[in-house]
């Protein structure tokens, strides 16, 4: 749901108002790996609630090659927050 959605007087849903609220970083002022790394994360949460709703078998295994995809940048951003020994 887009800011255009919420112009025309539609509410946010409480899964959407819980993330936000569970979720500080997404609206930080300074970006961080750690903020970055919850937005990720969030997205993903999001991404496979989507993709199990759905019945079309084509569409879900786009939609879990690209939650894939999200976990590999993830995982860098992880490497590159973590300090070397």
């Amino acid at each position: 749901m887009g800011t255009d959605s919420i112009a025309r007087g539609e509410t946010l849903t409480p899964q959407a108002t819980a993330l936000s609220a569970l979720n500080p970083a997404v609206n930080a002022n300074i970006p961080t790996i750690p903020a970055i790394l919850q937005s990720l994360a969030c997205a993903r949460h999001l991404l496979e609630m989507f993709r199990r709703q759905l019945s079309d078998e084509k569409t879900r295994r786009k939609l879990h090659r690209l939650d894939k995809r999200l976990f590999a940048v993830a995982s860098e951003l992880h490497s590159l927050n973590t300090p070397e020994k």
